[in-house]
């Protein structure tokens, strides 16, 4: 009899792992879909362009441009990535245009990026425990949980280096490198390469970190995966061949690249900025005011995470000489960090994206390491019972601010645009006329949010910023309306008036830096 109970008791042992899962997937859940379609309270012009270009997509193969199936997407001064697009227009065929659809998707894209942290966790730990603690973390950390709010490309972009490492540790686990295991890292390198913008360079350096794992035995498996990821790459050379600096030309503008700096100025700038983004003071609270994707003063690494991240820094170095799978983890931690350094802006987490999951993958050693039983057991499961209850207060904090402060938003997400374009929609019985400033190309959201409504878009007529509209018309977008012009609503950026004033051209403001 008791040694029944002892077997039932251990039996029950061993299904808290399940238990705690799914009681974490459930809070996930809950975290990650409760008011998703309000936080942020509004959708930027960049999210509208993706979603709308799914949606003509998914009813028609082409874009708004009229292309049918594009390789990437032409949008206002840059060609928008594939995968997420084609993701969403998957979505949308099926369930139609929203918001809320939109917001699922790269909320679910994030929710799956934990879950393969957490098994990778698991994987190397050899403990579904740390697995399940590393994965909730993961799933409430500020930096990728605002990534998971915001239909942009970059949404998808974790996941696809979660998926990359997880394939990775798998075939250096197994010590063998068959065509199975070059065929799906080639896959995943290729889709991580059209997924967003940074892809294009972290996929190839990514492929060439493969080198580490090269011996006399898997040379071949790794030259097959090279060829395989190569030939995922001849739609983008294509593309590139068809249109010269398509793809460049945005880079160009928000790099300090210029034809005429010599290679020791741009090598003298990019090590300034590569160590500004090294920094890691930044990664826990980095400078978020300027920058409207995020709640201000608040994002970064959970502290937690850094606190694993920096231990596990010390066992990885330590197993550097020995273990290939810890010499790649710092060469990505080193690599993910090349495409912000290359840019003006500081610490830009969306094109850092690939930083927070190198940080994660190191400091799973320190968390195993902290809950392993041995030598000064009772100091590190005090340290690590300490990390983790702050860990707690840090997340219930950062949630509340993203669900109080975040809805402060509203100009900077754009909000009050629905309010102003149904203005003009009811003041006018007319073509509307679509004209904005250079660089605030508003119309898209006049597309996108006709779309929801069901309304006709070829009620709309664009017009260059240059070009004066025909006297009397209704006019919306972001151009200043004149002295001279009737107002019908104005509310931050945008205004919907009736042109009166010919001397006026609409084209003077400030530009948005996105």
């Amino acid at each position: 009899m008791p040694g029944k109970l002892l077997s039932a008791a251990g039996r029950s042992y061993a299904y808290h792992p399940r238990i705690w899962l799914a009681v974490a997937l459930l809070i996930g859940a809950v975290v990650y879909t409760w008011r998703i379609n309000s936080d942020p309270p509004g959708f930027y012009i960049d999210e509208s362009s993706i979603a709308y270009n799914a949606h003509t997509i998914a009813q028609t193969g082409q874009d708004e441009h009229g292309i049918f199936f594009p390789l990437y997407f032409r949008a206002f001064g840059e060609f928008k990535n594939p995968t997420y697009i084609y993701l969403l227009a998957a979505l949308d065929r099926i369930f139609g245009p929203s918001i809320l659809l939109a917001r699922i998707l790269s909320a679910m894209l994030g929710f799956a990026t934990a879950l393969v942290l957490g098994l990778l966790a698991a994987r190397l730990s050899g403990d579904g425990r740390i697995g399940i603690a590393m994965g909730a973390l993961t799933l409430f950390d500020p930096w990728l949980f605002e990534l998971s709010r915001l239909v942009y490309e970059v949404a998808a972009f974790p996941l696809l280096v979660a998926l990359f490492l997880l394939a990775l540790q798998r075939i250096h686990t197994r010590g063998t490198w068959g065509w199975g295991s070059s065929v799906k890292l080639a896959i995943v390198l290729g889709v991580l390469t059209y997924t967003y913008s940074i892809g294009r360079l972290l996929g190839p350096l990514f492929a060439f970190g493969l080198v580490i794992f090269m011996t006399r035995e898997n040379w071949y498996g790794i030259l097959r995966t090279w060829i395989l990821y190569a030939l995922t790459l001849v739609p983008l050379l294509c593309f590139i061949l068809c249109n010269p600096n398509a793809l460049s030309e945005r880079f160009f503008t928000v790099s300090y690249i210029r034809p005429d700096s010599t290679r020791w100025e741009t090598a003298w700038e990019f090590l300034g900025h590569y160590l500004r983004n090294l920094d890691p003071r930044h990664w826990v609270v980095p400078d978020l005011t300027s920058w409207p994707d995020h709640v201000p003063a608040k994002g970064g690494i959970l502290v937690a995470l850094f606190v694993f991240f920096v231990i596990g820094s010390l066992l990885t170095v330590r197993d550097c000489r020995r273990n290939a799978w810890s010499r790649f983890l710092l060469f990505g931690l080193l690599a993910s960090i090349v495409p912000a350094a290359l840019t003006i802006s500081e610490f830009h987490t969306l094109r850092l994206a690939a930083l927070p999951i190198f940080v994660i993958v190191i400091g799973i050693s320190a968390l195993a390491w902290l809950a392993r039983e041995g030598h000064y057991q009772v100091v590190r499961r005090s340290v690590l019972t300490a990390v983790m209850c702050f860990a707690v207060l840090e997340i219930v904090a950062f949630q509340y601010l993203f669900r109080t402060v975040g809805q402060d938003r509203t100009y900077d997400s754009e909000a009050n645009y629905p309010k102003v374009l149904d203005a003009a929609l009811n003041g006018s019985h007319e073509q509307i006329i679509l004209s904005d400033r250079d660089g605030y190309p508003a119309y898209i959201h006049a597309y996108w949010y006709s779309t929801l409504e069901g309304r006709d878009v070829s009620r709309f007529r664009r017009l260059p910023s240059s070009v004066i509209p025909p006297q009397g018309s209704t006019v919306l977008g972001t151009a200043y309306p004149c002295g001279g012009c009737a107002i019908i609503s104005h509310m931050d950026n945008f205004s919907a008036y009736t042109y009166d004033s010919p001397e006026a051209s609409g084209t003077s403001g400030s530009i948005k830096e996105r």
